[in-house]
């Protein structure tokens, strides 16, 4: 039985309550007819990449979570007020989705690489300008150049974890656009310069500035593009500052003819022009640069809202972190615990100690070593960084395809220990230039190659973010010592303290993948023999259902059996076992939970009991269910026979029996281990006064039942995270949200409310209510009969609070498939008892609307009242004896009766209690008691809750006040036509189910 939702408020002090009468036809014979009435979760894991791709089987290898941050609901553009949908992954036809793609990589890899060739210009023209006369000129002599290099990378290095945070508050395009613009003026300023100490202010300048850029590139870049597409992106991203590098050269020479100009050296000229181009292209970039596809802004004029949104979704199915968290200090530097960044930082460092080494030193190797000129050392380094820009793609593009990582990064450090040896001591200097070919496209090639590996295998937007600022911070180091690395002194030896040092490089990166790959294969075989949890789950995806009441099979917008799909089918278990094999594949960290009431409301409950909706449910594979009131329709040795027959845990921490069926399988909680989380059950403490309960069955006090059982969870286990899967409707939910502490979210049922953006939806999905300890507890419930399916996907901080969400109630229709196999068991469970509900029994002009029975008087509780009353007058035979009136408890009306024929079916759908109508006689006083219950939702008696509002036949008016206090609330009392007389008898129809309970 459902309670009601609160009356609708009215500006008069009084309500009336008066049935008008309506004509109904019986059976044919003069009267109403009468009514008789798992297969286990997969856990998802966090694949680690071991260099060969992921294993296959289960959904082990699928790295998909779903989530949305800060408390944000569902994008308008994603969420249907009819429909609910949340999913837009089939919105695009693969060649609408490539589309989508190529625009996003002309507007992003592009833009931000084209800034990156300044970038690496600006970072590296100090060789260049070196070798056209600053040297001479600054008077840079001992070690003072290779310091001028190595003192940019201080303020590099110190600046980037700050910088990468900046950069998700205020925006890549500020953030980009305005750094580029600053270092710009600071190149310009390079170029005015008058001694050494000027020129090392300016480089510290530099390097505060451009501290940000690259992370904050790489960094954008991973949360635009899956994983096995990102390679892809960085390699050009990164190929494209090849191209600086290769013609920087060619620039500075060109840049060196200026000399003399307006008493300029050639030298000073270079980093003025360069400087000035740089400014230029970030005013450019400013308006081309987008944000985070996560970002307020939901549209750009190349991207779609549409669009942006399945960029969304399609990340937070590859990775499950598309949108971040509010920012954490502790979650942000949490992510150095784990040692794998330590390694993946270091084999940059590796990395870039080689290809700083070349790009600060390439040019003065090719005329000290190789005996090129000036002029033609500037040229000759296109070439190989050409070439390096080849292999870079390559790789990226193979990597990609075939998923490998780890690979990638060998094949490259085997060009750098098959290239350093040639280029540092072959005789031949045509050789030796080859042999820089082979380092330079190592070393630039395995830049993005790592970039790629650590973003494959770290999950969480901040530790993500934390490691982008580790990884090239340690790049930063890694230019520290390039800038050292080829020396002076070191050239008539052809360098060998560098070449070795470069050697040492590659075998230590190669060494540290083995390890890497090493460990992720041991970790990925115990995640596949369910041995281990691949990373630390922050949050998990809730997918609900409530109140089902025997809809196996689908039914028409009244409840009825759906007979004409054109009208619209909804529900129906092979809908809802078709929609969660698709969000189970999506969010692998999940729960899939049933709020009860699976008992009564159709034929198949009718005539089966609990036998099928036991292998349904079993099939649709809950991880937990709780009970509803209705699940003891039956009483409590059938609930035992059907628990134990659930393949499932079942929890209601409020109920307590000396029956051994339900003792042994009924817990106060479960513990998910794998999720570090515990769901609480807890189920209406009426259900002894409205169902068909044992006296060994007690119910007791929902919220504190709940709260001990936080306790005891808190007490005995290391579990936070805390939810309580209950069945007492949406207003206690909210209730025991107030009163407890220890909850995070609530998922209930009962009360059939409609939560979320529909027009006639009840509130917000979900319900957000302060503890008894002012921390957030979220509530959402799934309407009724399996209608929608509630999804929440939750983000937990380290107390098991909630701290972010994504969700909204998924609607059951026609666009849905049915899962086949378990639509033909279903369709076969029909077959005894079908011809028997397409009876006609009778037939109606108007819609009997169910909807409203709750709240106010409806037309089906009108009709059922007076057929109540006919039927008394048909048993009787005498007008005397007829009863005073009827009344009906809403809750016991079920369904709509739509226009036209009725059949058998659809009455018992609308009333599938199997009541018989009795008669009960009250003294005038206790009937007016009655009725105050009623309206005042507190029995009178005995001070308990009234669940469930009423209806009653045609010549009763009943007047009352609700903004009075319980036992007051009822004002007059009309039946008949005259008052009601306390001291006068009444007899009563009324449904014998409550009134038996």
């Amino acid at each position: 039985m459902d309670p009601t939702a609160p009356s609708t408020q009215v500006n008069s002090q009084e309500r009336h309550h008066r049935p008008r009468m309506v004509s109904g036809k019986g059976n044919g014979n003069g009267q109403p007819s009468q009514v008789f009435l798992c297969q286990p979760r997969q856990d998802g894991h966090f694949r680690t990449m071991d260099g060969r791709g992921p294993a296959t089987g289960g959904n082990v290898e699928q790295e998909k979570q779903a989530i949305e941050y800060a408390h944000v609901d569902a994008a308008n553009d994603n969420v249907d007020n009819e429909m609910g949908k949340v999913s837009t992954h089939d919105e695009f036809t693969l060649k609408e989705q490539r589309k989508i793609i190529r625009r996003i990589d002309r507007r992003l890899v592009v833009t931000v690489g084209a800034m990156y060739c300044v970038s690496l210009m600006d970072r590296t023209n100090m060789s260049a300008a070196n070798i056209a006369g600053m040297s001479v000129e600054l008077d840079l002599h001992g070690y003072r150049y290779n310091i001028a290099n190595l003192v940019f990378f201080i303020p590099y290095i110190i600046f980037q974890p700050p910088s990468t945070i900046l950069v998700r508050k205020i925006g890549p395009r500020f953030h980009l656009a305005g750094i580029t613009l600053f270092w710009g003026a600071v190149m310009i300023g390079m170029g005015f310069v008058k001694n050494f100490s000027q020129l090392a202010g300016m480089r510290v300048i530099l390097g505060v500035l451009e501290a940000g850029f690259f992370p904050s590139c790489v960094y954008l870049l991973s949360t635009w593009y899956t994983r096995y597409e990102v390679g892809k992106r960085y390699s050009l991203f990164y190929l494209l500052g090849c191209v600086a590098s290769a013609f920087s050269g060619i620039l500075a020479y060109g840049l060196m003819q200026l000399n003399g100009r307006e008493n300029l050296t050639g030298w000073r000229w270079i980093f003025i022009i360069e400087g000035v181009l740089t400014c230029a292209l970030a005013i450019g970039c400013y308006w081309l640069l987008v944000d985070f596809p996560d970002s307020k802004r939901t549209s750009w004029s190349f991207l779609g809202a549409r669009e942006r949104q399945w960029v969304v979704d399609r990340i937070q199915k590859d990775r499950g972190d598309s949108v971040v968290p509010p920012f954490n200090l502790k979650k942000f530097l949490g992510g150095g615990a784990d040692w794998k960044i330590w390694a993946y930082a270091m084999i940059f460092f590796n990395t870039t100690t080689m290809s700083y080494a070349l790009a600060y030193t390439l040019p003065i190797i090719l005329m000290g070593n190789m005996g090129f000129s000036v002029g033609a050392a500037q040229c000759l380094v296109a070439p190989p960084y050409a070439f390096a820009g080849i292999i870079m793609f390559l790789t990226g593009y193979y990597g990609d395809k075939f998923r490998m990582r780890g690979p990638i990064i060998v094949f490259n450090m085997i060009l750098c220990l098959i290239g350093l040896p040639i280029m540092g001591w072959h005789k031949d200097a045509a050789v030796r230039y080859f042999g820089v070919f082979l380092v330079t496209a190592g070393a630039n090639s395995n830049i993005p190659a790592t970039m790629s590996f650590q973003a494959n295998n770290v999950r969480g937007q901040w530790k993500r973010a934390f490691c982008s600022a580790t990884l090239v911070g340690f790049g930063g180091i890694g230019g520290i010592v390039g800038s050292l690395v080829f020396r002076e002194q070191d050239k008539l030896t052809g360098y060998k303290p560098g070449m070795y040092t470069c050697i040492a490089c590659s075998l230590l990166t190669i060494i540290l993948v083995m390890l890497c790959d090493l460990d992720f294969r041991r970790q990925n075989k115990l995640a596949d023999e369910g041995k281990k949890t691949l990373e630390s789950h922050d949050h998990v995806a809730f997918f609900h259902v409530n109140d089902v009441h025997a809809h196996l099979d689908q039914f028409a917008k009244s409840g009825a059996d759906c007979v004409d799909a054109s009208k619209g089918c909804y529900g129906g278990y092979a809908r809802i076992l078709s929609k969660v094999k698709e969000l189970r594949g999506q969010h692998p960290d999940h729960l899939w939970l049933n709020a009860g009431d699976e008992f009564q409301g159709t034929l198949f409950y009718s005539f089966y009991g609990g036998e099928k909706i036991a292998q349904t449910v079993n099939q649709l594979g809950f991880d937990a269910m709780t009970l509803g009131n209705h699940e003891w329709d039956g009483g409590d040795a059938a609930l035992g026979e059907f628990l134990q027959n659930l393949t499932f845990p079942v929890v209601s921490c409020n109920v307590k029996s000396n029956y051994e069926s339900l003792n042994k399988t009924i817990k106060d909680y479960h513990i998910f281990e794998e999720h570090s989380l515990a769901v609480i059950g807890v189920t209406t403490e009426t259900t002894k006064s409205i169902s068909n309960v044992g006296n060994g069955t007690v119910f007791l006090d929902p919220i504190t039942a709940v709260q001990n059982s936080i306790y005891d969870i808190r007490n005995n286990t290391e579990i936070k995270r805390i939810v309580a899967l209950t069945h007492v409707g949406y207003d206690v939910d909210q209730e025991l949200a107030q009163k407890t502490e220890g909850l995070s979210l609530i998922i209930g049922g009962h009360s059939h409310t409609l939560l979320g953006d529909m027009a006639n939806a009840k509130g917000k999905y979900p319900t957000i209510v302060k503890d008894r300890g002012g921390n957030e507890v979220f509530i959402v419930t799934s309407y009724r009969w399996g209608e929608y399916i509630g999804y929440i996907d939750m983000t937990f901080d380290e107390d098991g609070r909630a701290l972010a969400y994504h969700g909204a109630p998924v609607h059951m229709d026609n666009t849905t498939t049915l899962d086949e196999e378990l639509q033909k068991q279903i369709v076969s469970w029909r077959a005894p008892f079908e011809e028997y509900a397409a009876e006609v029994i009778g037939e109606t002009v108007h819609e009997l609307d169910q909807t409203t029975c709750q709240q106010k008087d409806c037309l089906l509780g009108q009709v059922l009242g007076d057929a109540m009353l006919e039927y008394r007058l048909n048993q009787t035979g005498n007008e005397h004896q007829r009863p005073s009136f009827a009344i009906v408890n809403a809750g016991g009306i079920r369904a709509t009766i739509d226009a036209g024929n009725i059949t058998r079916g659809e009455v018992l759908t609308a009333f599938p209690f199997g009541n018989a109508v009795v008669e009960l006689t009250f003294q005038g006083s206790d009937l007016r008691k009655i009725l105050e219950g009623c309206v005042s939702r507190v029995n009178q008696f005995n001070q308990n809750k009234v669940t469930s509002w009423f209806q009653v036949s045609d010549g009763v008016e009943i007047k009352y006040n609700p903004t009075k206090s319980p036992g007051s609330m009822l004002s007059a009392v009309t039946i008949g036509g005259k008052s009601l007389d306390d001291a006068s008898e009444y007899r009563i129809a009324a449904p014998g189910l409550p009134c038996t309970a």
